[in-house]
């Protein structure tokens, strides 16, 4: 009797589904060797429903018997080693994906891929014959091209795609399930863009991250943007990062005067380049009467990037919460300038906290 009551242990009497959970926090590699501790432990593993690749955290190490002595010596990986890794990591994905068994509600595959890679369109495709993910997370470099078959995906509610590119987006039923859609980096048109969030009908988180271009085009009077916008109209959390943030605002002055039809965002966070001309007089025909909160990363000490926020506070009667990270090369003085310089602007909320931190 002794004997068994040692035996048990508070984990392995839970529920399964709760071990599976437990299991989830895990690093995949770490979660399959739980496989070894008992017949109750073997196949548990298997069943979790959110799956993690990372190339960093999952590397598998070369034998360095394979490698020259020119090559074991070499301070930068050379080519030959990094496809030996590369074929071993997703050598290990294929294996835990024919284990796996039941569905997958979750899969982030963090991994340096080429622009072209018939591994992640094998995975893709896989998932999108399962049709049970409903968190997708694609971390990837060099503009590797989508497969069509990732638009099969019609369970997700969050999609994130960073450093990816997106050729055309096909005719599809759309995303009728999708709440969060982060796009870092994505190199995508904006005519496939307007066709990809127009096909989200309950998106209402949106992040647009976009380094060193400007994404809006105003050849046709702005009518790009203002397409756009009409497309977000039940977005509620918008995240903008983007170069020529002042054609940003250019489009919503034009956009609120042509549609009616248009709800700006109740969180509105901003990170942006250097802006060029925005002041109060040339937006006085804004007005972000549903705003509530507002964030600004890496704020600089520029004079045209606090018009910017004194814009935001002058233009948006029920805002509540004004955060400013501010950039690492602001000094201590100028930070108390900017201070002063936002507490003294005028407002249309006379209850919005404003708070200032370092990055």
């Amino acid at each position: 009797m002794k004997a068994q009551c040692l035996s048990m242990d508070r984990i392995s009497s839970l529920h399964p589904t709760i071990k599976e959970n437990i299991l989830c926090l895990l690093p995949i590699h770490e979660a399959a060797r739980t496989s070894v501790l008992s017949k109750e432990w073997r196949y548990i593993w298997t069943k979790i429903p959110k799956l993690v690749f990372d190339e960093d955290t999952l590397a598998v190490s070369t034998d360095e018997k394979q490698l020259s002595v020119m090559e074991q010596n070499y301070k930068t990986p050379s080519l030959r080693k990094d496809m030996n890794l590369m074929c071993k990591f997703f050598y290990a994905i294929y294996q835990i994906l024919l284990a796996h068994q039941g569905p997958i509600l979750e899969f982030i595959l963090s991994v340096f891929s080429v622009d072209s890679c018939i591994e992640i369109d094998q995975i893709l495709a896989y998932l999108s014959r399962q049709n049970t993910v409903m968190k997708l997370t694609l971390e990837l470099q060099n503009e590797y091209k989508l497969p069509s078959s990732i638009f099969s995906l019609h369970q997700l509610t969050n999609l994130y795609l960073m450093f990816c590119k997106i050729d055309h987006v096909p005719r599809f039923s759309g995303f009728p399930s999708l709440t969060t859609l982060c796009l870092k980096n994505v190199s995508i048109s904006k005519k496939s863009l307007r066709h990809l969030i127009s096909n989200c009908p309950l998106l209402r988180n949106f992040s647009l991250f976009s380094e060193g271009m400007d994404i809006f085009d105003y050849g046709d009077n702005g009518a790009t943007l203002i397409e756009l916008l009409d497309c977000l109209h039940v977005v509620e959390h918008l995240t903008v990062s983007i170069w020529g943030l002042e054609d940003f605002f250019e489009g919503v002055r034009c956009s609120t005067r042509i549609s009616n039809n248009i709800t700006p965002p109740q969180i509105l966070e901003l990170q942006a380049s250097e802006i060029d001309s925005v002041t109060l007089e040339g937006y006085s025909d804004i007005w972000l009467e549903h705003l509530n909160e507002f964030a600004y990363v890496d704020l600089g000490d520029s004079k045209l990037n606090l018009e910017l926020v004194k814009l935001i506070l002058a233009k948006s009667p029920l805002l509540k919460k004004v955060r400013i990270t501010l950039c690492n090369k602001v000094t201590k003085d100028e930070e108390l300038k900017i201070c002063k310089v936002l507490l003294r602007s005028p407002r249309a909320s006379p209850m919005v906290d404003i708070i200032v931190e370092a990055w």
